[in-house]
């Protein structure tokens, strides 16, 4: 059996500041570290993550969360979000729970 590398989808974001950002990595930390650069956001954690299969869940996980949330998108091509982290982490759970056969953006009723 080959190695498959872990694929997390992650909420990071600075507590308190209403702003999450929903992405996937296969190390969140490492990827917080480049937020905190890029985005010049020091105070920024990692606020909630879980591993799922592989790449291609993690990218759908991760597609469909965003699609939930839309209407909370702060920019159309962005990943951040004007949500609690808690209803970041609901939005995860339900994209796993409902599954990604691919391409599912279009499904789900969004979360608000």
């Amino acid at each position: 059996m080959s190695y498959v590398p872990p694929a997390y989808v992650y909420v990071i974001g600075e507590p308190g500041s209403g702003l999450v950002k929903i992405g996937r990595s296969n190390a969140p930390n490492r990827r917080l570290t480049e937020i905190r650069c890029a985005a010049k956001m020091r105070s920024a954690v990692v606020l909630w993550s879980i591993d799922v299969s592989d790449k291609a869940q993690a990218h759908g996980v991760e597609q469909l969360a965003h699609s939930l949330l839309r209407s909370r998108r702060v920019h159309r091509r962005r990943e951040w979000f004007r949500v609690t982290p808690e209803l970041a982490q609901q939005a995860i759970e339900r994209a796993i729970h409902l599954g990604v056969p691919g391409n599912l953006p279009q499904y789900g009723e969004p979360i608000s």
